[in-house]
């Protein structure tokens, strides 16, 4: 996160901002007290993010490709990179060549390192494929829109009507992304892309995509969480203060909510004795708060999309009054 920071901002390495970082609550809970992995994958994406930055195509695919190999969720900092494939920076130089991309696919076969270990080929090359069908939730605690109807239809829901809605929403999601994709690019197809924009349109990305998308975990928005913080340090202003802030809240709160979910299941197996009493009333109140979270990440999504669509209105205004002129040159 600091290498991507010292960047964009062209400053020196800063412990204290590296230091904050970690102690900041959804890390505290995702990588402490949850014990997940995000961590490791989106350092790899960020890696890659910074290569690009740096125009290094190599090292960038590389570690794009590692991301990969450890997650499938790296796809949420690809559109990202498939944009810097396209545009220049303000040099008119451009971010990433397309000679490299094969180097991304190529990392994934680390995981095939269990077949020295006896491990089937079939088994590694269908374990993407079958944690799609492990749960039948359309939202794994994540406070998006797939959520809602897991919370209304009182899950566990006719099968059927599961699967009709998990393609609903997965088409809802790739069509948005493809959408905004199309849109970054015809906003920026005769201007360069600033290190800043390029970093609030990765954010735009990977809170969007989670948002609509089903079958998503909570800790998915955790990539969405620090590209929010490089984005607050390197641009600060109130209202990017105020986003941050709402991402980390809601983060929080949904980290909150699935520790309570893993002591509660430990209290069930009897490793944990508590007063019920108490742990219910706790955990009702932090249940709660999962509108609040779904509001939040709502509203931060509104207000990173509104400012792109208001811009691409300009531009479009610009471009047919610049059309007039010239007509009505070449008429006289």
């Amino acid at each position: 996160m600091e290498l991507i920071i010292c960047e964009i901002r062209q400053s020196k390495f800063s412990y204290l901002h590296f230091a904050c970082f970690l102690l900041l609550p959804p890390i505290l809970l995702e990588t402490s007290v949850l014990t997940q992995c995000d961590a490791i994958y989106t350092t790899f994406a960020l890696l890659a993010f910074y290569f690009a930055l740096k125009h290094r195509s190599i090292p960038c695919f590389i570690c794009l490709g590692l991301s990969f190999a450890i997650k499938l969720q790296f796809l949420l900092i690809v559109p990202m990179i498939f944009i810097m494939l396209i545009i220049k920076d303000k040099d008119g130089k451009k971010y990433l060549s397309w000679k490299w991309v094969w180097l991304a696919p190529c990392m994934y076969i680390i995981n095939f390192i269990p077949l020295f270990c006896g491990e089937s080929l079939i088994n590694l090359l269908k374990v993407y494929f079958l944690q799609f069908d492990s749960v039948k939730q359309l939202s794994m605690n994540s406070d998006n829109l797939p959520w809602l109807f897991d919370y209304f239809l009182d899950f566990p829901y006719n099968y059927s009507v599961y699967l009709i809605l998990v393609v609903v929403f997965s088409i809802i999601g790739i069509s948005l992304t493809i959408g905004l994709l199309f849109l970054i690019l015809r906003v920026n197809h005769r201007q360069t892309l600033t290190t800043i924009d390029i970093v609030r349109y990765a954010l735009c990305f990977a809170m969007m995509m989670v948002y609509f998308m089903p079958k998503m975990h909570d800790r998915y928005f955790f990539i969405g969480f620090v590209l929010s913080i490089i984005w607050l340090i390197t641009e600060p202003s109130k209202w990017h203060s105020l986003i941050g802030a709402m991402i980390s809240t809601a983060l929080g709160f949904s980290f909150l909510n699935e520790t309570f979910l893993c002591y509660e299941l430990l209290i069930n197996l009897g490793y944990i004795k508590v007063n019920n009493k108490l742990f219910l009333s706790i955990y009702k109140k932090v249940r709660n708060l999962k509108f609040f979270s779904f509001i939040l990440n709502t509203i931060v999504l509104i207000s990173l999309i509104t400012p792109i669509i208001i811009n691409e209105v300009k531009t479009h205004k610009k471009q047919k009054l610049s059309w007039k002129i010239d007509k009505k040159i070449e008429q006289q």
